[in-house]
């Protein structure tokens, strides 16, 4: 995929300069320049398994244990876990748990419903009609940020051709007996560790450092669950009535 890109961009610009010298600055103000990167054949492999793997997938469950370190400080904050549940293809409930926060989330394929059990606020918010849809939107119009989102995203090689000067595959390595794949994904300000399970192609884990600001975040997934029967009913939520409407900030 990635050189196929290349060799359609390289056609266009040959015939490109063939046309005059206005023509040709014209163009090249309009089209952005070639985007130089490196991007390793086992790399593209094994998360091309992993895009397909999940493609596959009609319904599945995990969950995810993350922590972030901010800058200046000197040890990760506390693990904040995910409990994620995902249905064909408009459809899923999140659960999060952590020292200070406990809230849920809430989609089904019309609407967007979060719950916070510490202070009992909620929001309900229309959204489009599929689970990608939803999290694209959210994200762009509201900042919201879905933890692991981007694992499910078809177009997740390319949306890391887009980010990285350099996709590499590290080798392999084992964490509490799971075998997983590396990969290092990376530009200038941030370095992407991403590991894969290599039993079944499926996310293990992520890390990434920010170079700039020192910043750290690490996840990684457990207790999968492949094509479980999940009712209709864990996709629905309706607030207590004696909770308090307030706009959902972060997901995260």
């Amino acid at each position: 995929m990635y050189k196929s890109w290349i060799l359609c961009l390289g056609v266009f610009m040959a015939l490109a300069s063939c046309s005059s010298e206005e023509k040709k600055t014209e163009q090249n103000q309009e089209l952005p320049p070639p985007k130089e990167m490196f991007l390793d054949r086992n790399a593209e492999e094994v998360l091309d398994k992993l895009t397909s793997r999940i493609g596959e997938l009609n319904s599945c469950s995990f969950t995810l244990h993350s922590a972030e370190l901010a800058a200046g400080d000197t040890a990760f904050q506390p693990t904040k876990e995910f409990d994620i549940y995902f249905s064909d293809s408009n459809k899923l409930h999140l659960h999060c748990r952590a020292i200070d926060k406990e809230f849920g989330v809430w989609y089904n394929g019309n609407s967007l419903e979060s719950y916070n059990y510490l202070d009992h606020s909620y929001d309900s918010l229309p959204a489009p009609s599929s689970t990608l849809g939803m999290i694209t939107k959210l994200n762009e119009e509201r900042g919201l940020k879905f933890p692991a989102a981007d694992f499910f995203y078809p177009t997740l090689t390319d949306d890391l051709i887009q980010f990285a000067d350099s996709i590499i595959y590290l080798g392999d390595t084992t964490i509490l007996d799971v075998p997983l794949d590396v990969i290092l994904a990376k530009n200038k300000e941030t370095e992407v560790y991403i590991f894969i399970n290599k039993n079944e192609n499926l996310p293990g884990g992520l890390f990434i450092r920010y170079n700039e600001t020192g910043e750290k975040y690490k996840s990684m997934f457990k207790n999968w669950q492949l094509d479980p029967k999940l009712p209709e009913s864990m996709f629905e939520f309706s607030p207590p009535v004696d909770a308090v409407k307030e706009p959902l900030k972060k997901l995260s």
